[in-house]
């Protein structure tokens, strides 16, 4: 098992804050407006898929803190946890996926052929510097996490 430094754990770990902040702001702004405005909820591919995609991001940043900063209380060990992050991580992958097709549905029913557009060079620029972030970090770090 490839082993991260701690900056570079760190770091992701701010960056998932951030992520969660937003996603949770975000859903909580579009379910307060269909309340003000007593309009159904969930009744669409994109509020169904993008309520799918709050959970599973939700459940992964709890399951990734309890591998973080629990290891030994949620899972017996650090070693045990390390273990149950591939998991963390597919289902952190399950989440962007779920997150890219809820927001490409919404782009899809709500913007005009210009806009989305737009909106497509967009996401494929935030794709590529993912990409920019992901694959250097697959390369083994000088400094190493310490197993308890």
């Amino acid at each position: 098992m490839k082993t991260k430094s701690i900056a570079a754990i760190s770091f992701h770990a701010f960056l998932q804050t951030i992520a969660l902040i937003a996603i949770t702001a975000g859903f909580t702004v579009i379910y307060q407006n269909k309340d003000n405005n007593s309009k159904p909820h969930f009744t669409s591919y994109h509020g169904i898929i993008g309520a799918t995609a709050y959970s599973v991001v939700t459940l992964v940043a709890v399951f990734g803190m309890g591998i973080l900063w629990f290891p030994g209380l949620v899972f017996g060990s650090v070693l045990k946890a390390k273990k149950w992050n591939q998991v963390k991580e597919y289902s952190g992958f399950l989440a962007l996926v779920l997150s890219a097709v809820a927001g490409g549905i919404g782009i899809y029913s709500y913007a005009s052929l210009v806009e989305a557009s737009k909106y497509g060079v967009l996401a494929t620029v935030i794709i590529a510097m993912g990409f920019a972030i992901l694959v250097p970090s697959t390369y083994p770090a000088t400094k190493n996490v310490k197993a308890k």
